[in-house]
């Protein structure tokens, strides 16, 4: 319940900012802090605090400190992403910038949506002139079949030749650059139209596969889909259809409406709320089994966060952590109805996963994902 009003928190803190709402009520900013941040949402939060008498001087500077953090690596970031347009632009060698860099400018101030990651598609020969860019400025290079990634400290660049065919929507007949826009040959866009189905598209294989979806995700939606008219929208849905996500849409829409818009929840969006605000995700049996064991961990070495809850003495003692562990070990009782306890456990989380599947469209052991990623991809 704790956890569940932690995100509720965030999401009014977000309609907050964006739609001038009231400011909800925070008894304890630490964990909102952190939630945000995990989710790469520090910046509404910062907007929420500063000049908020409310907030205590202590969570303050934790907020500018967590906010200026992120500042500092998305300005670093853009640098870094400046010098290699400039020097594609150079070379007049077509780019176009994809994922976060072109959601970032759907939002009234970019801050309020950072990226520490930049991704490009390119063509096949402009490969060796960003390494001649980059790898100068101190960058690793991982080399990929269709695509490198650059890693700098915190800063990563991922360089993409091809952008996989599920991802892609356009009329019949188009090539991926007659569905592209640009003004000038060199830096191409999306339409608006295809940038929300490719969200949407990325959104479904991470959450299906297992790399998970974040509250991020669902306010990128949102703000992606302000930007189209209903026979836009109509289009989308059709495409959706085509490619059997009809169902993930709808949810998906429904629940960003109920966040971010003047959407009704129902009891299936509370779940599946609350499943993306805790950073879940549908697994296969493999990684569900994984998923069980740091489940086991974790009950045994809680975090420092859940056990400084418990014992707040450790917030000034954090380093007497282990021997609170051994204290909480030495407090539980070790009989069959803690154990009976632990299954229980098990067994709701597998039927929350079990109606989040239902929810989305997806189904138990599945991975669409995994399966249409080996469909051939179209060079830019």
């Amino acid at each position: 319940m704790e956890r569940r009003q932690i995100y509720l928190e965030l999401i009014g803190v977000i309609r907050h900012v964006l739609l001038g709402e009231p400011m909800p009520s925070i008894p304890d900013w630490e964990p909102l802090i952190r939630l945000a941040s995990a989710h790469k949402l520090i910046g509404f939060v910062y907007r929420a605090a500063v000049g908020n008498s409310d907030v205590p001087a202590a969570m303050l500077e934790q907020v500018e400190a967590a906010y200026f953090a992120a500042v500092g690596a998305q300005v670093r970031q853009d640098h870094f992403a400046g010098e290699l347009f400039a020097a594609l632009r150079a070379r007049e060698l077509p780019y176009m910038p994809l994922k976060g860099y072109c959601l970032r400018e759907l939002y009234p101030e970019p801050n309020w949506r950072m990226a520490q990651d930049l991704d490009i598609l390119v063509s096949e020969e402009a490969r060796e002139e960003i390494d001649a860019v980059l790898t100068p400025l101190g960058f690793s290079r991982e080399r990929g079949e269709k695509g490198d990634r650059y890693t700098l400290d915190r800063v990563r660049v991922s360089v993409y030749t091809e952008i996989p065919e599920e991802d892609v929507m356009r009329a019949e007949g188009e090539t991926l650059r007659d569905s592209l826009v640009t003004e000038d040959g060199i830096l191409y866009r999306f339409t608006p139209t295809a940038l929300y189905a490719a969200l949407l598209s990325r959104m479904y294989r991470n959450f299906d596969t297992g790399e998970g979806i974040g509250i991020r995700s669902v306010l990128d939606l949102h703000m992606c889909r302000l930007r189209l008219s209903e026979s836009e929208r109509e289009a989308v849905h059709a495409w959706a259809q085509t490619r059997g996500i009809a169902q993930f849409v709808r949810a998906m829409e429904a629940l960003a409406d109920a966040w971010f818009g003047d959407g009704e929840s129902t009891n299936d969006l509370i779940l599946l709320g609350s499943y993306i605000a805790a950073g879940g995700t549908v697994v296969g049996t493999a990684d569900a089994e994984e998923t069980k064991k740091t489940g086991r961990l974790r009950r045994i070495f809680p975090r420092y966060a859940s056990m400084k809850r418990k014992y707040p003495v450790l917030k000034y003692l954090p380093f007497l952590l282990p021997l609170f562990w051994v204290a909480r070990w030495l407090s539980l009782p070790f009989s069959k109805r803690a154990a009976e306890s632990v299954t229980a456990t098990e067994d709701r989380r597998e039927k929350m996963l079990a109606r989040v599947r239902e929810i989305t469209g997806l189904t138990a052991g599945e991975t669409a994902g995994a399966a249409t990623s080996a469909l051939p991809g179209e060079n830019f």
